[in-house]
């Protein structure tokens, strides 16, 4: 039985993107493991002005971290999926060695670069270091970076240098997927095709029963979802309008697979 390891930059990420392959692999008996790598808690009585415009647009109170990772357990049982929590803080809620914060505009989250963020891609690269050394795993998914947010590239970027250290690192299968909903926005084929590089594209055609239940489990992130989409009728027309796009057929995830490796 091979082990899946999903990294996943925030609360949401990995079911938003791969969540009806994830089921399509649960359902048939594969291990399947989902490593939140910002899902830190932080003291809910000081935020700076944009993490408390976040709460309030997702309908959060002073218990934000205990209900997303509630949402995420929930969502993941729902997919048959097992859970990691990792304890980094998200660049809303990060702040410098003098306590400021790091992230004060929205444009900062979606502009900076990783080198921007050096400590925290230390940080990153650490943790994921300790939860490989914990799981058997062959196969590693792995987020783009579609949207250009500091967190999914810094999570992109961890992992790649640390498989970049490994001298088993060839053993083990990196799998990269689209981030979702911001590949549904940006739809740039050249913008994907960069970020992908020397890699192949494989569509993974969905179950209607897998694509059902990822349309479930996307829903018991109600914090979430209350934030992306305006309703789950707007969600399920976005989210099936761009599977049709990449599959021309049905409901499907597009993943991309570097040219040392392919799907078996």
């Amino acid at each position: 039985m091979r082990g899946h390891l999903f990294l996943s930059p925030h609360l949401d990420d990995a079911v938003l993107s791969c969540g009806s392959s994830i089921r399509n692999l649960t359902r048939g008996g594969e291990r399947v493991s989902i490593a939140t790598v910002f899902a830190g808690s932080t003291d809910d009585r000081l935020l700076s002005p944009l993490a408390r415009s976040f709460h309030c647009q997702c309908g959060l109170g002073d218990d934000a971290g205990d209900i997303r990772r509630s949402e995420d357990r929930c969502a993941a049982r729902r997919i048959g999926a097992d859970i990691v929590h990792l304890g980094l803080r998200e660049c809303l809620y990060r702040t410098d060695e003098g306590g400021h914060w790091v992230y004060t505009d929205i444009r900062d989250i979606f502009e900076r670069e990783v080198a921007f963020d050096a400590t925290t891609l230390d940080t990153v690269e650490v943790a994921l270091a300790q939860v490989l050394a914990l799981c058997t795993v062959s196969d590693i998914y792995i987020p783009l970076g579609i949207g250009h947010h500091i967190d999914h590239l810094l999570v992109r970027s961890g992992v790649e240098r640390l498989l970049g250290k490994r001298a088993n690192a060839r053993s083990l299968r990196r799998i990269y997927y689209e981030d979702l909903p911001y590949a549904c926005r940006e739809q740039r084929w050249e913008s994907i095709r960069g970020l992908a590089g020397n890699m192949d594209p494989a569509v993974s055609l969905a179950r209607p029963e897998d694509w059902l239940t990822k349309l479930d489990a996307i829903q018991l992130y109600e914090s979430q979802a209350r934030m992306l989409w305006p309703s789950p009728a707007e969600m399920v027309r976005e989210l099936e309008t761009y599977a049709l796009i990449i599959s021309g057929t049905a409901a499907a995830e597009r993943f991309w697979i570097p040219r040392t490796h392919s799907i078996k």
